[in-house]
């Protein structure tokens, strides 16, 4: 009985091994037949305007045989947002538009696609200058989406836009909302990476009122929280640490803000591999203010 047991683990283990391998000679011939695609793409966005409305549709029936040859390749829906975006440059947003629309069709259980889809719809209002349905678009987004990454950073684009526009009221209530909105999104989910993302685009609420304080003690949140999850990558750590040490030392001359930080940073986390690198910057922020160090920002 053990020995047969055994001979069918190992033929189910056969079995899934090789259905991996199908899995990933599949995503192999995707990936290299959307890269040639993706060349001839390349070639045409040099300047989009002068090529012909011909070579667009071509590169538009080539990303749907893509799409139609590898249907449960993640470069499925892809195909149908490069499509879109495309269009986009193109300055074609009626047609931009169909096409992203196929992939809340065809693709309603892929959360982030269509959050990216419904994101880029909202785009190509914009480019009609139809900014109610674009807003329109971006609240359907919110609702649809709520926790994908189009969605949280669609409320900090939104003020952006109305800072952009010159629009001071409008940017102030965005700016608002947004804040309210990431401090509730980070409550609700803390201890996630929902958490995580909440605070960081938090902090860049901050940074664009320049409140710069609230910036820095917000930057130090999500660091300390995203590596309690063991969820803080390099290139993340990189930003933050970038963002505070010169907020901190340029803005707000204020040195025991970031060493504060890190400080407990180490305490929560003192099995850490930033550790090392934390305590040198406590290193240096010291030695800069024990020698009164001001640093100025560039003048642009």
């Amino acid at each position: 009985m053990k020995r047969s047991l055994l001979a069918m683990l190992a033929v189910l283990a056969g079995v899934y091994a090789g259905l991996s391998w199908i899995d990933r000679n599949d995503d192999y011939a995707a990936e290299q037949a959307n890269w040639k695609i993706n060349r001839k793409l390349e070639l045409v966005l040099r300047d989009p305007m002068v090529s012909a409305d011909r070579t667009f549709l071509e590169l538009e029936k080539e990303y749907k045989g893509l799409a139609v040859r590898f249907p449960d390749s993640y470069l499925a829906p892809q195909s149908y947002l490069t499509i879109g975006n495309m269009y986009l440059v193109r300055k074609n947003p009626e047609r931009a538009r169909s096409n992203l629309q196929e992939v809340l069709r065809l693709y309603p259980g892929n959360a982030e696609s269509c959050a990216k889809a419904m994101t880029a719809i909202g785009r190509s209002f914009e480019m009609e200058g139809d900014w109610p349905k674009a807003q329109e678009s971006y609240r359907l987004l919110r609702k649809s989406y709520p926790l994908t990454d189009p969605a949280l950073e669609v409320l900090l684009y939104i003020a952006r836009v109305y800072e952009k526009n010159g629009d001071r009221a409008g940017a102030q209530a965005a700016f608002a909302q947004a804040e309210e909105e990431y401090k509730k999104l980070g409550n609700r989910y803390a201890g996630s990476e929902v958490e995580v993302k909440s605070l960081r685009l938090l902090a860049n609420v901050y940074v664009a009122q320049e409140r710069w304080r609230e910036a820095v003690e917000t930057m130090g949140q999500a660091l300390i929280s995203a590596a309690s999850q063991r969820a803080l990558t390099p290139p993340q750590a990189n930003v933050l640490l970038k963002s505070i040490n010169t907020i901190s030392v340029v803005e707000l001359k204020d040195y025991d803000l970031p060493i504060g930080i890190y400080k407990e940073f180490i305490e929560k986390n003192s099995w850490h591999g930033l550790r090392p690198v934390l305590k040198k910057l406590i290193k240096v922020l010291e030695d800069l203010k024990a020698n009164k160090v001001k640093l100025e920002a560039p003048k642009s």
